[in-house]
């Protein structure tokens, strides 16, 4: 067991009132446009993880399912929602949850048993997870879960971006997370809410669909009928919404799809592509071709070398893969689509991954933003001659071919060194180096050598 949890319940302040101005309906453009469809598994329900990884059930039993081929079976349960916070996962089986740190094994946590709740949904505000279900609304923070409830009000759905807290009870509500203030948005029912990756609040009325900026602006536009509901990923850039005759998707624009399956939607991942569960089989459904990249998060900031896999939609259409950054073009193994990122050939901070993927109707280009971090100033002394000590000297004091003996050495040699170690051919018949010690043997190399 890796966390210590208490109960209590929030005190909620009295909301104010501070409606949303009125504000002119826009009857937006609509283009039709075609979805690129994909059946992934059979099963019954099915919720996905930072888009390379599916969680689903079949026959009463929950899996695990990776794109790399990996799969595995969990528990029993038929209901499944999976979430991703502070670097560990949670997943929530039949209302119980789950944790665990990526390749370990999962645990249930401890407020199961004291909240007496079942989770149907979880996101998270800034530092804060949410546990929605059953109108009621449980949140975990500084090791301590409370309730949070509005007086004589039930939650039917939450949502939020980076500082407040959205809720339809079904009117809509506003809780500045930081502040602790309430404010009673709409004093109308609301069908839908959602947070897109902008940290934009959506919400349905009939056939209006408002937008309330994370600066403030707020938008109204009218559908060609009634909004059922509102999809989105709090990673993602788009929006589907299912209308009571349509399914549409917006992304700078309005695109009426066709083509769509009749089924019940079941989520959303990171790169935009819908979940339908139809017929006893989950689809996925995209209106382009995106690439997600196994073992790189976007943002996510590199200090060694990586090794990575390229997870294109519907693979067995494409006859290429090209990765660039900065113009340069990085090499792709063919066969499985395995390419290095070497942050020594990489300008530091933000840098783009464009992603080319080639097929007979044409090429699409994907963007994938990642950092190459700064690294610390390191020195001989205090870091690097320690190290050689410890990890190196024994088999390199002189007779062997590659010599490390003097720091000089380790300056002649030190591609070779970075090489070996990023690709943990060496210490030869030992355990590789950390991250942390290869990150300290680049960061002495562009240090200069101090």
């Amino acid at each position: 067991m890796f966390y210590f949890f208490f109960f209590g319940c929030q005190e909620t302040p009295t909301p104010k009132t501070k409606a949303l101005p009125e504000t002119p309906v826009l009857y937006p453009h609509i283009e039709d446009g075609e979805v690129l469809q994909e059946v992934l598994f059979t099963a019954t329900q099915a919720d996905t993880l930072l888009s390379h990884t599916q969680f689903f059930s079949v026959d009463g039993v929950v899996y695990e399912a990776h794109e790399t081929g990996f799969q595995e079976s969990l528990r029993t349960g038929e209901h499944v929602q999976a979430h991703r916070f502070q670097e560990r996962e949670f997943l929530s089986i039949d209302g119980t949850i789950y944790t665990r740190v990526a390749g370990m094994d999962w645990s249930e946590v401890f407020f199961n048993d004291v909240t007496g709740h079942t989770t149907a949904y979880m996101f998270n505000v800034d530092q804060t997870l949410f546990l929605g279900g059953a109108s009621r609304l449980f949140y975990w923070q500084d090791d301590t879960v409370n309730e949070f409830a509005l007086t004589d009000k039930s939650i039917l759905q939450a949502t939020g971006n980076d500082t407040t807290l959205y809720l339809r009870t079904p009117h809509l509500f506003a809780y500045d997370w930081e502040e602790k203030d309430l404010v009673r948005l709409i004093d109308a029912p609301i069908q839908s809410i959602a947070v897109d990756g902008f940290g934009d609040l959506w919400f349905s009325k009939a056939s209006l669909l408002h937008r309330l900026s994370d600066t403030g602006e707020y938008i109204t536009y009218e559908l060609p009928d009634s909004i059922v509901s509102l999809h989105t990923n709090p990673q993602g850039d788009g929006l589907w919404i299912r209308t009571e005759e349509d399914a549409f998707f917006f992304r700078d624009g309005f695109q009426r799809l066709t083509n769509l399956p009749e089924g019940d939607w079941l989520d959303v991942d990171t790169h935009n592509r819908l979940l339908i569960h139809v017929d006893g089989q989950v689809h996925r459904v995209s209106v382009d071709r995106p690439v997600v990249i196994w073992g790189l998060l976007p943002m996510q900031a590199i200090t060694t070398r990586q090794s990575l896999t390229l997870l294109p939609t519907r693979p067995e259409d494409v006859t290429e893969l090209q990765v660039f950054v900065d113009n340069k073009e990085i090499s792709v193994e063919p066969e499985d689509w395995v390419f290095e990122l070497d942050p020594d050939t990489i300008a530091m901070g933000l840098n783009h991954l464009n992603l080319v993927v080639h097929t007979e109707n044409g090429s699409d280009l994907h963007v994938h933003p990642f950092i190459n971090q700064e690294l610390p100033a390191v020195s001989w002394a205090e870091e690097i001659s320690p190290l050689h000590e410890e990890r190196c000297a024994e088999c390199h004091g002189g007779a062997t071919e590659t010599v490390l003996v003097e720091k000089s050495d380790w300056m002649h040699h030190i591609d070779t060194i970075i090489d070996v170690v990023s690709a943990q051919t060496m210490p030869l018949g030992s355990e590789s180096l950390s991250e942390e010690e290869i990150t300290k043997i680049r960061a002495w190399k562009q240090g200069g050598f101090q």
